[in-house]
């Protein structure tokens, strides 16, 4: 008879720390294999059958072992081996824990069977106090996948092109891998997540509930911990006392006492005058220490509940097709992009990769992230660190376009799966939005199905009620997209907005759609910089009939066009030109007008949204970061560089903001938005400027913008006269080749980036020499900070500096209004060679080092 595994232990997930604790995470030391399926049933059979090798580091077999094409790891089944350590499994009680198994496993520990599970996305704790010794044997088995994919079962009530593979829809792993148009074919298998030994001493948390909130300027925590005293010590009779500590003041909490050591400790803290949590672009990101400490008949215990910020975060009257975030009670216009994970083999990277991507992110004005029901939940680190930086959290659970199983099983399966994120992320004040899944209502409208298919337990009750036990304090929402007379339609609740961009709408659709909150928008085929391609391509302009280069393309399922198809309409759009031709003459300056077409199309958009009488709340492009090299979707490419798309949105998504709307023929509007919690008073300069730099009208007035607010003015009212700024009314040639708006603060050291409209379009933008001036001077570390200047305007300057990253560029530049940029060293200090190059140009600028 087959020996069945021992049951699990429960364990808190997430920010906790228990005094006496320790962890080993089983990193190195592995050795791999794979073999056919059911080839060997257990350690001993594998021992032999395998072809064992040794890793560096553990991980999905796509990451670690090559002799598998990455695409038919499902086809096998993977073994891995390591030896345990007596002394890391010490302590009362010991644990081995898995924070992630991709997805049928099963373990032994010296050949006794420790677990069975199948679910990727589910965390597993097995005790194995004294079972533990020098040398000991952990072996992990992954079986096949692709046997099971194959196998009948009943066909859901509507199909998906999303992936080939139907029976996904019963399975609880990551899709990655399965969306060949998106992402790398390679099947997750293997652990993803870390595997621990962990060494308990005195106290066990089992369960925790931390709720951080924010009311009529009071602060709450409410915590709830189920815990048990390990050992035999007095401590388990003793009289208990409990205290929850925020800052210097603490509270004492109710604490209950059950059988077995068991007991439960609850209540919370209250507090005024506390400093709240805002995103970074509304305010300061501010964190309080908090810690339950245990007394019994010993030493004082804490546990630390890690840092917690407190905020209020809701929807305008609760109102779910309006979609109005409020954070704190204030207006938020949401910006960012869908998260990808940075390394798409291994699913799981180091928190200084995850710190300098977040970085990047707050640099460039966003202030959300989402992370797909496509996608996977990423790590505690993440979370942690979008606490620190101020970055505000839209998480999917892992359900994508399916029409899931609705037994009581599956069920409880995904319940278990969405109470163990919503408990990792327990007191993570940077999760404001919970979103049942990605396009599901969506697949079934566009399937044809009626509305009362649209719904499924899963998402409206299963997961809903999660949320309201766990983490009440989050908005739900039961999909992306949801609302309207189709959940697909963009101008009720959350939606996923393609007009501009995959559908080929003109600019002006963005604004005639009436979108409330696009959880997706404007998907290109976004080119990278000239660096990036060489690296990747050998050469900085690629031939785009290149097999690599097209597989660097995404594109939609069953769709007989790509996105570099889409990048051509708007190339063609915006310049007037035959993008097919340009790019078999000129695949340099093709590229350059890709770069530039899609970054100012995103950004146009996101400029007419950000305005408060649009009606729109928030926007997150189609994806922050490219999986494969190319011309991925993302603004980022897959190694990590700002594509010119980056630039273009970071200006218009700065806290502090200018920009220019072209109203027709009521003429142009200028706003400036300020996003801080101090009113910004300043002088703004509005311009008319013509091509050869001379300056056609020019007038300036001071001005006042309230914290948290945005104003507007007409163009022509600020400069006293009609003059056809948008070249709307055309009695003739435009008088003038562009409109300047610039905002200069008073008292602060901060550079506002000029706002740009071009009457006669971006055609006009293939100019002559612009007399650029541009002077570096050295801050010390490597880094530098550039003036840069123009005698007639220069349009989307490139920036060109080989071992440095710049804080800005693809930025245009006005006679009299100098631009300020930063240059920074990718790896230690190094001489700066550099250049500048505005489109069109035929000769570079190259930067001077000032001492």
């Amino acid at each position: 008879m087959t020996q069945a595994p021992p049951p699990e232990v429960p364990i808190a997930l997430g920010a906790l720390r228990v005094d006496g604790q320790r962890e080993c995470q089983l990193a190195s030391g592995w050795e791999v294999a794979s073999l056919p399926p059911g080839a060997a049933a257990d350690p001993a059979a594998a021992a032999s059958a395998c072809d064992w090798r040794g890793v560096a580091r553990v991980g999905p077999m796509a990451a670690i072992d090559d002799r598998i094409e990455p695409a038919a790891l499902d086809r096998f089944d993977h073994w891995y081996r390591c030896r345990l350590r007596a002394a890391d499994a010490g302590g009362v009680r010991a644990l081995l824990c898995f924070d992630g198994l991709a997805t049928i496993a099963d373990a032994w520990l010296d050949g006794r069977p420790l677990l069975h599970a199948e679910d990727m996305f589910t965390s597993h704790a097995v005790d194995v106090t004294g079972g533990v010794r020098d040398g000991s044997e952990l072996v992990l088995r992954f079986a096949a996948l692709a046997p099971r994919l194959r196998e009948r079962r009943p066909r859901g009530r509507w199909p998906t092109r999303l992936v080939a593979e139907r029976n996904l829809r019963f399975e609880r792993t990551a899709l990655l891998g399965y969306l060949p148009a998106w992402c790398p074919p390679a099947k997750v298998a293997g652990p993803w997540r870390p595997v621990r030994l962990v060494a308990q001493e005195r106290v066990a948390v089992e369960r925790a509930r931390v709720v951080p909130h924010l009311c009529d300027g009071a602060a709450r925590l409410s915590v709830r911990l189920q815990c048990r005293w390990l050992g035999a010590g007095a401590a388990a009779t003793a009289p208990l006392r409990a205290s929850l500590a925020v800052g210097g003041a603490s509270t004492p909490l109710r604490c209950e006492r059950g059988a077995g050591g068991a007991f439960v400790v609850s209540g919370a803290w209250e507090g005024r005058g506390v400093e709240p949590w805002w995103p970074h672009t509304h305010g300061a990101p501010a964190l309080h220490a908090a810690q339950v400490v245990l007394e019994a008949g010993g030493a004082p215990l804490a546990i630390g509940l890690g840092d917690v910020g407190f905020r209020s975060v809701g929807l305008a009257d609760g109102d779910l097709d309006a979609f109005r975030l409020a954070w704190n009670g204030e207006p938020l216009f949401a910006r960012g992009a869908c998260w990808t994970p940075l390394d798409p083999l291994r699913l799981h990277a180091p928190v200084e990769a995850l710190r300098a991507a977040l970085l990047q992110v707050r640099d460039a004005g966003m202030n959300m992230l989402r992370i797909g029901g496509t996608g996977v939940y990423e790590s505690d680190d993440f979370h942690r660190l979008c606490d620190e930086l101020g970055i505000l959290v839209w998480q999917d659970f892992a359900f994508a376009s399916f029409d899931y199983p609705a037994d009581d099983a599956f069920l409880a399966r995904c319940r278990r799966e969405a109470e163990q994120q919503l408990e990792r992320t327990a007191g993570r004040c940077s999760l404001a939005v919970a979103c049942g899944g990605s396009e599901v209502q969506q697949q079934a409208a566009m399937m044809g199905r009626p509305p009362a298919e649209w719904t499924h337990p899963l998402f409206d009750a299963v997961l809903p009620a999660a949320c309201a036990e766990q983490r009440p304090d989050l908005v739900y929402v039961p999909s992306s997209p949801c609302r309207g007379d189709l959940p697909f339609h963009v101008a009720q609740g959350p939606s996923h907005y393609f007009g501009v961009g995959a559908y080929r709408r003109p600019l002006d659709d963005a604004r005639l759609a009436g979108v409330r909150f696009a959880s997706e928008c404007l998907a290109f085929a976004n080119v990278p910089e000239a660096a990036s391609l060489e690296a990747w391509f050998g050469e900085a302009a690629p031939h785009m009939h290149d097999p690599r280069w097209k597989a660097g393309v995404p594109r939609d399922p069953g769709a007989g066009w790509d996105f570099a198809d889409v990048t051509d309409h708007y190339v063609a759009a915006c310049f007037g030109v035959d993008p097919a031709a340009l790019r078999a003459a000129d695949p340099g300056r093709y590229l350059a007008l890709c770069r530039v077409a899609t970054g100012e199309t995103m950004a146009a958009v996101q400029r007419r949204w950000r305005a408060r009488g649009s009606g729109c709340s928030g926007a997150l492009v189609w994806w922050l970061r490219d999986l494969v090299p190319g011309a991925g979707w993302g603004v980022v490419d897959a190694a990590g560089a700002p594509k010119a798309a980056y630039h273009f949105l970071a200006r218009a998504w700065a806290p502090l903001a200018v920009w220019l709307v072209d109203d027709g023929v009521d003429g142009a509007r200028v706003f400036v938005a300020n996003d801080a919690p101090r009113a910004r008073r300043g002088v703004l300069s509005v311009a008319l400027v013509r091509r050869d730099g001379r300056v056609a009208e020019r007038a300036e007035t001071e001005v006042e913008v309230a914290p948290r607010s945005e104003r507007s003015w007409n163009v022509e009212a600020l400069l006293g006269a009609f003059c056809d700024a948008t070249w709307a009314y055309r009695f003739g040639p435009p008088g003038h080749d562009a409109v300047v708006a610039h905002f200069a603060p008073h008292g602060e050291d901060v550079c506002v980036a000029p706002a740009f409209l071009f009457p006669a379009g971006l055609a006009s933008a293939a100019a002559a020499d612009a007399g650029l001036d541009a002077r570096a001077e050295p801050l010390g570390g490597g880094h530098f900070s550039v003036t840069v200047r123009a005698e007639r305007l220069a349009r989307f300057v490139a920036v060109e500096a080989p071992g440095f990253r710049a804080s800005d560029a693809y930025f245009c530049v006005a006679p009299g209004i100098p631009h300020r940029l930063r240059l920074a060293p990718l790896a230690g200090e190094k001489p700066l060679v550099a250049e500048l190059r505005p489109l069109g140009a035929p000769n570079a600028t190259p930067v001077r080092v000032t001492q």
